[in-house]
């Protein structure tokens, strides 16, 4: 049986895809997000229990019927930030 080890520390890029983001949309929007961790002096890593809680507090919203007729959800706000 195969043996996967899945980390509880990530990266800035694994973080960016854990949570289903570009690298510069999740360093925009992380300045709200959880503190990163520096385990060593030129190391950040971000928590995926602390990630996973930020993601929850995202705006949720069903997908527009039209993309040209939907109103804002609150995410080009964040992201144009």
């Amino acid at each position: 049986m195969p043996s996967q080890v899945v980390p509880r520390a990530l990266r800035p890029d694994q973080a960016a895809a854990y949570c289903g983001l570009s690298v510069s949309a999740f360093r925009r929007l992380v300045v709200d997000g959880p503190p990163p961790r520096r385990p060593a002096p030129r190391t950040v890593v971000y928590l995926r229990e602390e990630l996973d809680a930020w993601i929850e507090t995202w705006p949720s919203s069903p997908a527009p019927a039209h993309p040209a007729t939907a109103a804002s959800d609150g995410w080009d706000d964040l992201i144009a930030e």
